[in-house]
């Protein structure tokens, strides 16, 4: 995920990881002022080989494991997405 993001920076782009947690929950948040996810692939990126890079470039599994090793612990992931 962090990759991802840092994928999507410009040269003076900034990413942010905030962790809070209570007696049962650990909260990751991983914030950039990146180029956004475009709403019309949004429920698309956490499919297996889905991926916005060149062929060759990334192999779209990355999110998909990130989503499984989540949901295996009794976790949640979601997405929220600003484009521009």
């Amino acid at each position: 995920m962090i990759d991802n993001a840092i994928y999507a920076l410009s040269k003076d782009g900034e990413l942010t990881i905030e962790t809070t947690c209570d007696k049962k929950n650990v909260c990751v948040k991983i914030i950039d002022n990146g180029t956004g996810i475009p709403a019309e692939i949004q429920s698309r990126i956490f499919d297996s080989f889905f991926t916005t890079k060149k062929v060759g470039d990334r192999t779209g599994i990355g999110l998909d494991i990130v989503q499984r090793i989540v949901k295996r612990h009794n976790g949640e992931i979601k997405l929220q997405s600003k484009p521009g």
